[in-house]
């Protein structure tokens, strides 16, 4: 199923709505969307956060300056 709302504004809906006194009237008709559309991206859909790339552990590292092919 494909999404309808991007999350990039889901974001910007819920910037603008949360972190100042703009109106959801200007809200939606900056975003292009109806009011209804307004309050079903605020409160009922949430960004998606990215998922932060894992950080390689001590170990790791070890491993694998050790397994380089210049030391084979």
């Amino acid at each position: 199923m494909k999404k309808k709302y991007p999350n990039s504004l889901i974001k910007e809906a819920h910037f603008l709505a949360f972190s100042g006194e703009i109106p959801n009237e200007d809200i939606a008709k900056y975003l292009r969307l109806t009011k209804n559309e307004l309050k079903y991206v605020l409160y009922t859909l949430e960004p998606k956060e990215k998922l932060k790339p894992k950080e390689r552990t001590i170990t790791e590292s070890f491993l694998d300056f050790f397994t380089l092919e210049k030391y084979k």
